[in-house]
């Protein structure tokens, strides 16, 4: 990979040279350097082919070079696109990593061990170092994975571990992206949440996770890393009972437009009480998916804000694109819609793609959101810069946000 980026370089290097020549007008130069790319150009393509979707190749060079404009902004866009994709490829690998500090080191000696592991050795030992927790501890955790079942089942008189089955077959198929999400975060508190929340998963422990919580900021609104003001058009898909909308104004208190999407009738109704004394805000009682279409309401006896949506059941619910739903312009999306929130990121896929909003996403419901979303994330529009924050306890990490800025560093 290193070959194919020292390639691309050189191809961009080329391309400055191009402009230059344009802009003083010399068009015999600026066409025989353009001859020389096409090689360079097909070698990185076929390198990047297997494992990244890339823009259309540039079309032939035309034989008039006062043409060659053109060509050269169809060529900065399959290169920036390129580059993108050749940097996420290389960082997916343990010598990306070059160690800055202590949590570098720890993260990095952790990727080691896993990588080397068949899956049924990484489940032993997290299935050792789950027994080797106190009673009371253990009991804990049975009672809460039968309340809230996104991640597996755990019944241990039965011998049911599957949750940590799942855990092991996470680390052991996906190491690279938990290299790549660590490499991608932006700054050593999002690190250091990463690392407490897989040292959780691999050996119960509670206190790299208790480091991270977040104390200044509720858990999508940080106006460091996401400033809002007058022009902001929020969508809060999962708004529960308008307490999203509470802590946006407690952070923000301005905003043009806020639309709020709940799918349970009675916390829909506790929604449109919380939120009618503010302007602007339209309550939605829909569901937010890939596309169009019905779905039923799977109630959780524990509570109504983990409810969700199922293929079957007796209380309908329409679901929607928000692409299809939206029409004007989104400055910020927030997810929490209790493990839909990759069918609801393909639905905001064009809104993403034309108008870079902030994305606030929830990525716990399950065993692989919280490096899937950010892949998909960065699928659908290249140049995302990636936070995670943290308001959940010590003993298994949930209220995990990830949040995503359009920067186009990387």
């Amino acid at each position: 990979m290193e070959q194919t980026i020292a390639l691309l370089e050189s191809i961009a290097q080329a391309d400055g040279c191009l402009r230059a020549h344009l802009e003083r007008g010399d068009l015999a130069a600026a066409g025989a350097l353009a001859g020389e790319l096409p090689p360079a150009i097909q070698t990185v393509a076929e390198r990047l082919a297997r494992r990244a979707s890339l823009p259309s190749l540039p079309e032939s060079i035309p034989a008039d070079a006062s043409g060659l404009g053109g060509w050269l902004d169809q060529l900065e866009h399959w290169l920036w696109h390129a580059l993108w994709y050749a940097e996420n490829l290389r960082i997916e690998q343990p010598a990306s990593l070059k160690p800055r500090c202590a949590l570098d080191r720890q993260f990095l000696s952790w990727i080691e061990e896993i990588r080397v592991l068949p899956q049924e050795k990484l489940f032993s030992r997290i299935q050792k170092h789950f027994l080797a927790q106190s009673p009371e501890d253990q009991q804990a955790l049975e009672v809460y994975f039968k309340t809230f079942t996104f991640w597996g089942s755990l019944d241990r008189e039965a011998g049911d571990f599957t949750i940590w089955q799942n855990k092991a077959e996470s680390f052991y198929a996906h190491w690279r992206d938990y290299l790549w999400l660590y490499q991608r975060l932006e700054d050593y508190r999002s690190r250091q949440l990463l690392f407490g929340i897989v040292n959780n998963w691999y050996r119960q422990d509670y206190l790299t996770l208790s480091l991270a919580v977040e104390n200044a900021w509720p858990d999508y609104f940080d106006p460091d890393l996401m400033p809002c003001d007058e022009n902001e058009v929020l969508v809060d898909l999962g708004a529960y009972n308008g307490d999203t909308v509470l802590e946006y104004m407690k952070v923000y208190g301005r905003y043009k437009k806020i639309y709020c999407y709940e799918i349970t009738p009675a916390t829909f109704r506790l929604l449109r009480q919380v939120t009618q004394k503010f302007p602007q805000i339209e309550c939605r009682m829909k569901g937010a998916g890939k596309e169009r279409g019905q779905m039923f309401i799977s109630a959780n006896p524990a509570s109504t804000s983990a409810n969700v949506l199922t293929g079957q059941g007796n209380i309908p619910v329409e679901v929607v694109s928000i692409d299809e739903d939206i029409a004007e312009p989104i400055t910020f999306i927030k997810m929490d819609i209790e493990g839909a929130e990759q069918s609801a990121l393909l639905g905001c896929s064009r809104h993403i793609r034309r108008e870079h909003p902030k994305l606030a996403i929830s990525v716990y419901h399950n065993n692989e959101d919280i490096w899937k979303i950010p892949r998909m994330i960065d699928e659908i529009c290249p140049g995302y810069r990636f936070w995670m924050r943290y308001h959940g306890g010590n003993r298994y990490p949930t209220e995990i946000s990830l949040l995503a800025v359009y920067g186009q560093t990387i």
